[in-house]
């Protein structure tokens, strides 16, 4: 007995079978294009990697740009300082030597440096005395004459005496030992007059001692006629 059903209920069936079993040339179709889609993404996973790995590389410096960005870095900083740079000079070269020799002319005074250029002694003071030997005349045995010799100083540098030596029979009461440039001062000799002199001609010395450098020493005489009695 031949079974027979509409078509309708015969396209159904065959499509049921279908979703139910399924279409072995469908299903081969289906695995091949997975394949191809995971290929793909594999294939484009690794084109992604190669170009990021250059990339990266690039973002580390090499030892060569790493010291070219100190020094970058440093002349900018040394730019931004307000401070003057000093360059020192190579060593053995003359700036060097005349560097001391400048300092000290620049410390000199001007009144110095004047008279070295002009070769001139340094300043000094001058001891003068307008008499060195005084006359007293006639005086009376047993008796004390006395006698101030002015002493001056016409240099430039205060003048000291520092003592007055008295030859025999000779004494001396003072004397000014310090005397500036421009003024004067005096020493004072006393002699005593022995009664056994009596008659006769007195003549008697002391010497300045001073920080005169052409004249340290300067002798001064006081003279005079003892009376008899």
């Amino acid at each position: 007995m031949k079974i027979s059903f509409p078509p309708a209920i015969a396209g159904f069936v065959v499509l049921a079978a279908l979703v139910l079993f399924g279409c072995p040339t469908l299903k081969a179709e289906n695995d091949f294009g997975t394949d191809q889609a995971t290929a793909a993404w594999n294939e484009r996973q690794e084109e992604r990697a190669i170009n990021v790995q250059p990339v990266m590389t690039a973002a580390i410096p090499s030892d060569e740009a790493a010291v070219l960005l100190l020094a970058q870095a440093e002349s900018t900083e040394s730019s931004n300082d307000s401070r003057p740079t000093v360059v020192l000079p190579p060593e053995g070269s003359d700036a060097q030597e005349t560097a001391p020799a400048q300092s000290q002319e620049s410390s000199s005074s001007p009144e110095d440096g004047a008279s070295a250029a002009a070769g001139e002694p340094p300043l000094a003071p001058v001891l003068v005395l307008p008499e060195t030997d005084f006359y007293y005349g006639e005086a009376k045995p047993s008796t004390t004459i006395f006698h101030d010799f002015v002493v001056k100083n016409e240099g430039q540098a205060d003048l000291t005496i520092s003592n007055v030596v008295p030859g025999c029979g000779c004494s001396v009461a003072s004397f000014t030992s310090f005397i500036p440039p421009g003024h004067e001062g005096k020493v004072t000799l006393s002699v005593d007059l022995y009664a056994e002199w009596a008659g006769h001609n007195v003549n008697k010395s002391a010497s300045i001692l001073s920080n005169d450098p052409v004249n340290p020493t300067t002798r001064i005489t006081i003279r005079a006629v003892v009376l008899e009695k």
